[in-house]
């Protein structure tokens, strides 16, 4: 191996991260709510998603949302997991740094109507405090 190839290969960059930065993971899982919103667009039209900026992408989620009467808000705080709320039954998901929230075990949540105070309720509580305090406005 001469030098020039030796002096390549073993340089001072860094190695390669299998992690995605944060901005990265966000425009991604942005992507990912276009998508579902959207399942019939193009593998091009995906590609051309992939070249937004954030705050495009943005605008972009919650116009495909409104399409479908769904209001996408962000917040900085954390819940317990994805909250589906269906009536009086709940559906929650929990948070990992290891798995994806759908690959992980979901609780079917029933609201009981007689009893103030129950899991229901305190999850739905959560959720309007949060809510009140998302953003409607561009993140930066």
């Amino acid at each position: 191996m001469g030098k020039a190839a030796l002096a390549k290969k073993s340089g001072n960059n860094p190695p390669k991260s299998k992690f995605k930065s944060p901005v990265d993971e966000s425009k991604e899982g942005l992507i990912k709510i276009i998508e579902a919103l959207c399942p019939t667009l193009s593998w091009d039209e995906i590609a051309e998603y992939s070249k937004y900026d954030h705050n495009k992408l943005t605008d972009k989620a919650r116009e495909k949302g409104a399409g479908h009467n769904i209001e996408i808000r962000f917040y900085d705080t954390i819940l317990a997991g994805p909250l589906w709320f269906f009536g009086d039954l709940l559906v929650m998901g929990r948070i990992s740094a290891i798995n994806s929230a759908l690959n992980l075990p979901w609780s079917l949540i029933v609201n009981d109507v007689d009893y103030s105070g129950d899991l229901y309720d305190m999850l739905s509580k959560e959720f309007d405090q949060v809510w009140a305090g998302a953003s409607q406005e561009q993140v930066p």
